[in-house]
């Protein structure tokens, strides 16, 4: 039963008792208007009930939604730690293969690690940030990562 209909009952059923204790003569209420207050007491309890309802309704639809940001948050942050954790492997490996190339001499070794280093470096592999994060929201994208 909605709200409105429920508070319309009770006035109504309130009416009807207060029109009862006028016939009689009274009782511990003293009055129409007394039994009419707590009438409209009965009705505002109903309406703070009912808007109680709506505000925990929301608070979890609050909860869910900042639930689901947080979640959204850890996956693409574990997503980019992924990428860019991936380009600091092959970074550091092409330090060692420099670092070798100068213990050793080998100029060659050298030049290859910095070439390599160079052009990995420069290829980014979130190009376009828009497009990832278009792909990272819809939940039918698949995600592919260039390492």
């Amino acid at each position: 039963m909605n709200a409105l209909k429920r508070i319309t009952e009770v006035s109504q059923n309130m009416n009807k008792l207060a029109q009862r204790f006028d016939d009689l003569g009274g009782g511990f209420i003293k009055s129409k208007e007394d039994l009419l207050e707590i009438a409209n007491s009965a009705e505002r309890l109903i309406i703070a009930y009912n808007q109680n309802k709506e505000l925990d309704i929301k608070g979890k639809l609050i909860d869910a939604h900042i639930k689901k940001m947080t979640l959204d948050f850890q996956k693409s942050q574990l997503i980019l730690e992924k990428v860019f954790g991936e380009r600091d492997k092959v970074l550091s490996q092409q330090f060692k293969v420099i670092d070798e190339g100068i213990r050793s001499g080998n100029s060659e070794l050298m030049l290859m690690g910095m070439k390599t280093m160079t052009e990995y470096a420069s290829n980014c592999p979130i190009r376009n940030f828009d497009e990832f994060k278009r792909i990272l929201n819809d939940p039918n994208e698949t995600l592919y990562l260039d390492f």
